[in-house]
């Protein structure tokens, strides 16, 4: 996860920290789903230990100033300001073709317009179980839980082939 200045207060004052991991087990399926993840717009250093994406952004050079192609994984920043700046350069790019295939990790904020924008377009979304533990910074992935989200989860997936993520992320959760 990733942020820049301004909600990087807002983050800081409820949590201390502002750069948040994705547990190594759901990038293994987002992995194993796509066969690699081309680019992750919304990230850092230590995280892409794991992801390992062709490209990433992160804080200092921003994704959302860049073209996203391939394969597409993304935990966008959840402050107010910039999940929708995420989610609309998302489908931007998705729409016009750029982006082939994609795993959405965001809280599931059911109420929110860019979740429904996001959903709309999703050709299938794993609701989780229970909410995800996000690591820290300096927090080794072997760690068994890191900090948990304040909202349940979910896994929004745009490409063809569902059945290869109905298979991989109903252990998470259940799909629709």
């Amino acid at each position: 996860m990733y942020s820049n200045s301004t909600s990087t207060n807002m983050m800081q004052n409820l949590t201390g920290n502002t750069e948040w991991r994705t547990p190594e087990k759901y990038i293994n399926s987002v992995g194993n789903v796509l066969g690699g993840i081309d680019i992750d717009p919304a990230s850092n250093d230590e995280a892409q230990a794991l992801v390992q994406a062709g490209i990433y952004h992160t804080i200092k050079d921003n994704g959302l100033d860049h073209r996203w192609n391939g394969r597409c994984f993304m935990n966008p920043p959840y402050s107010r300001e910039l999940i929708p700046k995420f989610t609309n350069k998302f489908l931007s790019e998705l729409k016009c073709g750029h982006i082939t295939e994609s795993i959405v990790l965001v809280n599931a904020s059911t109420d929110t317009r860019w979740f429904h924008q996001l959903q709309e377009q999703a050709k299938a979304i794993c609701f989780t179980k229970g909410r995800i533990g996000f690591l820290r910074p300096g927090q080794g992935y072997q760690a068994s839980t890191g900090k948990k989200g304040q909202i349940g989860s979910a896994f929004l997936y745009f490409g063809d082939d569902v059945e290869s993520f109905t298979a991989e992320f109903s252990q998470y959760g259940f799909i629709l």
